[in-house]
């Protein structure tokens, strides 16, 4: 299940300068020595003696010193500190997280605190592939699913999530992976879930960090529950000739509650109509509706809709986009999006 683990990958060091120091950071997964801090407060150290904390690093549109913002996400209240705590050495890599262990040098301002340790998540790095079963099979509970990733979990494991068309959670487990020569490995796993028939969706994540942040994943879209098919099943033709595509935000970007969300499709859906569901950390379903599709019949086509979680959720969020049959509801093409949600709007 979640886990803090730092990613093992072969990237050359590199070296920084910010704020006119030089300094050596070794990623992912290596320790990197702080640089000196400021002065910390006299009053007394607060919470425990070391901390772990994520930090995103990334451009926003804010005065930030260097041209970049530090965000820190605490897991344990699940908010976002708005203080930009001075931590030199740490440049922004798309598609990178960084941990931070820190130690409270005084009051309750990260402002304050030192950092002592620096690892860097490389969440991009591998891929997680379904090779049996296939879109639009049946599967019913106890049906084994297998796979392959590029990068086996340094714990060995997986985490599975089931769902009905409506996005409802009806089954989560674990999935064991077996390594194998170059880092890589495969999966073979049992899935159970709750009673259910209709269109669902197995959902296979490499989840990184106690908050549930995603690291890699992948779905199937299946019969649930059923012995077979039905008649209405999509065609090869029918799959392979829809695509949906999220242009923004990207991932990993940090967002208020409410954002705007932009896209394209490579084929108009039925009634230009799209649905999406939001999901929280534990994989909870947050929200749902549809949007609109702006495309001539049989063409590609764009998309800009509002998207929204409740007004009083901090943390990882997961956006869902989904083009379901007329048919019979299974889900002919998707598109997923990680984000990190803060309170208020952004500037």
């Amino acid at each position: 299940m979640p886990r803090n683990r730092p990613r093992l990958a072969t990237i050359a060091p590199l070296l920084v300068i910010v704020a006119g120091l030089a300094c050596r950071i070794q990623y992912p997964g290596q320790p990197v020595e702080p640089s000196p801090q400021p002065p910390s407060s006299t009053s007394s150290p607060v919470g425990p003696a070391a901390i772990p904390r994520l930090v995103i690093v990334g451009p926003r549109p804010l005065p930030c010193p260097a041209g970049l913002c530090l965000q820190i996400y605490d897991p344990a209240s699940g908010e976002y500190w708005a203080d930009q705590p001075e931590i030199r050495g740490l440049s922004y890599q798309p598609g990178f997280v960084w941990q931070v262990i820190i130690e409270p040098g005084g009051g309750t301002s990260p402002a304050a605190w030192a950092v002592t340790q620096v690892v860097a998540q490389d969440l991009a790095a591998g891929e997680i592939v379904v090779t049996s079963p296939h879109v639009g099979d049946a599967f019913r509970a106890g049906d084994v699913v297998r796979g392959t990733v590029t990068v086996a979990p340094s714990d060995g494991q997986l985490v599975y999530r089931v769902y009905d068309a409506g996005g409802t959670l009806i089954g989560e487990g674990s999935i064991a992976v077996t390594s194998a020569d170059a880092g890589s490995g495969s999966f073979e796993s049992a899935i159970q879930f709750g009673e259910y028939e209709g269109p669902g969706r197995i959902e296979i994540l490499d989840l990184f960090g106690s908050a549930g942040f995603v690291a890699g994943s992948t779905s199937v879209d299946l019969y649930l529950g059923m012995a077979a098919p039905p008649e209405s099943r999509p065609s090869a033709r029918v799959l392979e000739s829809r695509g949906i595509f999220i242009d923004s935000p990207t991932r990993y970007s940090v967002s208020p509650p409410s954002f705007e969300v932009r896209g394209r499709v490579s084929l108009s859906p039925f009634e230009n109509t799209l649905g999406y569901h939001v999901f929280g950390a534990d994989g909870r379903l947050l929200n749902a509706g549809s949007l609109m599709v702006q495309a001539e019949l049989g063409q590609p086509g764009i998309f800009t809709s509002p998207i929204s979680s409740p007004a009083s959720y901090r943390g990882p969020l997961r956006l869902v986009i989904f083009e379901g049959s007329a048919a019979d509801g299974l889900v002919l093409a998707s598109a997923t999006l990680d984000l990190f949600v803060e309170g208020g709007a952004l500037p």
